[in-house]
């Protein structure tokens, strides 16, 4: 599947309407357990999550692939400890997924890590120099400077319709999105959360 939120969608028995179960991360109760229910057309199934009893709509492409879901996850940021301004572009990034704008999606998550270049003072003349200078003074590591590269590859591509070269770039999917999130959520808990709860921690124990 095009979407690791997901496993396998498989068919069960042959009913009247076709019924199929999945592993999914449920985006109501944020586990992740299995889920079944009915094909509602030729692209839509209707699935309700075993652990919270919530539904959840699939679209599916051509090759039954999963291209889209419903609700979306809802995200809330911690503002006591990521920067406001950046909390607010996470934020809207969400919401661009929410209504399935890849593109926007991901341009969003890149203005996120510009700013934490930003707030870390970063040099270089463009976010890849940015992100590198920051992996060379050890402000992030080698895996987080990895995943700052990549949302800032894909804010790029969601940016541009053309490449350097004049080709034509093919348009963002669902899990490029999902991963450009992801990615950002990973370096925010490394460089605001974790850093404040062991400070919070030292401040009880001394």
């Amino acid at each position: 599947m095009n979407n690791s939120d997901f496993g396998e969608l498989t068919r069960i028995g042959a009913k009247p309407l076709d019924h199929y179960r999945i592993d999914m991360l449920c985006p109501h109760c944020g586990y992740f357990s299995p889920a079944e229910g009915a094909k509602l057309s030729e692209k839509y199934y209707g699935i309700t999550c075993h652990r919270c009893k919530e539904s959840v709509m699939i679209h599916t492409g051509d090759e039954k692939q999963i291209v889209d879901y419903y609700p979306k996850r809802k995200v809330t940021v911690d503002n006591a400890l990521v920067p406001e301004e950046i909390a607010k572009d996470f934020l809207e990034a969400h919401k661009c997924f929410s209504v399935a704008a890849w593109q926007a999606c991901s341009v969003m998550a890149r203005r996120c890590i510009h700013l934490v270049a930003e707030i870390f003072s970063a040099e270089g003349k463009d976010l890849y120099q940015q992100i590198e200078d920051l992996k060379n003074k050890q402000l992030i590591t080698p895996v987080l400077a990895e995943a700052a590269q990549r949302v800032r590859a894909l804010g790029k591509h969601g940016a541009h319709p053309y490449d350097g070269k004049g080709n034509a770039f093919n348009d963002l999917e669902m899990e490029d999105a999902r991963l450009g999130l992801e990615f950002c959520e990973f370096i925010f808990d490394q460089l605001f959360i974790q850093p404040a709860k062991i400070a919070a921690s030292k401040q009880k124990i001394r």
